[in-house]
């Protein structure tokens, strides 16, 4: 990745154009178990003052024109494991790559007036203070995830984002490209279906019902015991339907998603596993 045009953060609300000396490579072509690589990248950015937030105003130094920011970027990944990965109704023999990432952040002014138009040091005090406020801005210094990737897929077919002092999950992906080829398929058989991602889900899932007939439906979710914990009605007024369930009030473990027609027949039954970070 050469680099992006965007937001920087969604909390630091700065559009700006990104290129990384040298390019950050996102993919490697040819993965096999118990490869590593490290890489190193770095980014340049200005703004001036003017631009930053009003939390960045107030600590720079009246006399401060414009501020630079200088982004070094330190990731490692290594393929640490290797096995069979299941997602909602497909299966894939995978390896799992552990990335990680620190980036450190350093700090340049140009001053009001400045006839040498360069770019100097902050005191060390005022590069603290701002460095935490945009620490605070961009997001966690350092960051873990583990990418699971097969042959059989152009994307990797999921990715789990952890919390690297604890190992907490904080989120799982599982990527478009896997799930829209299992939808197709299925949509093509004719038989009526549901399809859930991301699965394991934290606080909300999303349900794709396929191939409805003319009546009405109960989409119920069972615990590992048996019993009824949710349930939602939906006509099958339309051949297919996508809703989202919340999933806040459930407690982590694994869980049944079952179809039940107007007539109490259940069409379909589902695997379903809550995590929590």
């Amino acid at each position: 990745m050469k680099g992006f045009a965007g937001l920087l953060s969604r909390q630091l609300g700065l559009k700006t154009l990104v290129s990384f000396q040298p390019a950050i490579v996102e993919r490697r072509s040819i993965l096999d178990y118990r490869d590593s690589y490290a890489q190193e990248a770095k980014t340049f950015l200005a703004f001036r003052r003017s631009d930053l937030p009003a939390s960045l105003q107030s600590e720079l130094p009246m006399e401060v024109d414009s501020l630079r920011l200088k982004i070094s970027i330190q990731r490692e990944s290594d393929v640490d494991a290797w096995g069979k990965l299941r997602i909602p109704e497909d299966e894939y023999d995978v390896l799992r790559e552990r990335i990680t990432e620190e980036r450190t952040l350093e700090l340049a002014a140009k001053w009001k007036n400045d006839p040498t138009v360069e770019w100097r040091s902050l005191s060390d005090e005022q590069a603290r203070r701002l460095t935490v406020q945009f620490e605070k801005l961009l997001g966690p210094s350092k960051t873990e995830c583990y990418r699971y990737v097969s042959d059989e897929a152009i994307e990797p077919i999921a990715a789990v984002y952890v919390e690297p002092q604890t190992n907490n999950v904080l989120s799982v992906e599982f990527k478009s490209s896997a799930v829209a080829v299992n939808r197709l398929r299925f949509a093509d058989n004719g038989k009526t279906n549901i399809f859930a991602y991301p699965n394991p889900a934290i606080d909300e899932i999303r349900f794709d019902m396929v191939n409805l007939k003319q009546e009405t439906y109960q989409l119920k979710i069972f615990n590992i015991l048996g019993m009824e914990v949710a349930s939602q009605t939906y006509p099958g007024d339309a051949p297919q339907k996508t809703v989202k369930l919340n999933l806040s009030k459930l407690r982590k473990g694994t869980y049944l998603c079952s179809l039940v027609n107007e007539r109490g027949k259940t069409i379909t039954t589902k695997r379903l596993l809550i995590i929590r970070p």
